[in-house]
């Protein structure tokens, strides 16, 4: 199944209309009147635009999706029900900078957390799994973002006794909001900063709450879906290893002009890290995921990574 949704996104690739300049996978504008449509009526200057604005969108979308380690019957060989936390990391790098020189808003905390909680169990020598994940909206310097989660798996284990293959799958929504693009702390700096034409302090006093400001709104609507294997190392720890896709939907509202964009797509993912089982009723895990950048999701002009570490702690009851 994986090498065939590898085929299908191949396939999209290749006949993307070469009209659309943000293309497959590229976020593109579906409701507005910016105050830049002579950038986007210019293909140029409308392919810069879309490989920045898909960049600083799809990096935050990867850095929020994803699922604990402890919730994987491929890698958590205890049985019953459980509960824990994880971690996903934001970009190191600072905040993306558009093509009027304003650095979008977008470092309110180096980390996304999220909690869960399910339950493990075998039947007819095989493994599953089934959880729920979620985060409440509580601000955080004027962020807040609510997660909800589902996420399940299926394992076996082979002959070594020691080895276990299996798939795992999830959906996850997220609704964040955030004053991103249109703060006022960006309109007090427009003109030191040459961007005054951008973002002004009129619009988002005609426009915006006056309390808030102008609040962004991100949506996430992903459907993932993994092969992977772990390994024991002893009784203590688990290497594991996977490989998977992504289906993402995402959107963007930003109030500052009534704006709408969207992006969807398929991203191939890879993803590594060990588990470790300090007692019995404990397991924590760190690691690393990667996802494809294409070459319209990257200011650039060429294929990169979205990257992320995680960490999670999981207690068996």
């Amino acid at each position: 199944m994986l090498f065939r949704l590898f085929g299908l996104w191949l396939c999209l690739i290749g006949v993307a209309d070469a009209r659309e300049p943000s293309g497959f996978g590229g976020m593109r504008i579906v409701r507005g009147n910016v105050g830049f449509e002579g950038c986007l009526n210019r293909p140029g200057c409308a392919q810069d635009f879309y490989r920045f604005l898909s960049e600083a969108t799809l990096e935050q979308g990867f850095a929020m999706n994803g699922v604990a380690v402890g919730s994987s019957a491929i890698i958590n060989r205890k049985e019953g029900t459980f509960a824990g936390g994880l971690l996903h990391t934001f970009p190191f790098a600072g905040p993306r900078t558009n093509l009027a020189g304003k650095e979008e808003n977008t470092s309110f905390s180096p980390v996304f957390p999220k909690l869960y909680a399910g339950k493990l169990w075998s039947r007819d020598g095989k493994h599953y799994s089934l959880s729920g994940s979620m985060l409440p909206p509580i601000p955080v310097g004027g962020a807040s973002a609510l997660n909800l989660g589902l996420d399940g798996s299926m394992a076996t284990t082979l002959s070594d006794g020691k080895t276990r293959a299996g798939m795992e799958w999830d959906v996850t929504f997220i609704r964040a909001r955030a004053p991103v693009t249109a703060s006022e702390e960006q309109a007090e700096e427009a003109e030191e900063g040459g961007f005054e034409d951008n973002v002004s302090s009129e619009v988002i006093d005609e426009v915006c709450d006056p309390d808030l400001g102008c609040i962004d709104t991100f949506y996430v609507g992903n459907f993932s879906i993994r092969a992977a294997m772990s390994w024991a190392l002893g009784k203590h720890f688990f290497p594991f290893a996977k490989v998977g896709l992504t289906v993402f939907d995402e959107w963007l509202h930003v109030e500052y002009d009534d704006s709408l964009w969207w992006g969807y797509g398929i991203q191939p993912t890879i993803h590594g890290g060990m588990a470790w089982s300090p007692a019995e009723p404990v397991l924590l895990s760190a690691g690393t995921s990667v996802g494809l950048k294409q070459t319209n999701q990257n200011p650039l002009g060429k294929l990169g990574a979205f990257y992320k570490f995680s960490g999670s702690a999981t207690y068996h009851f």
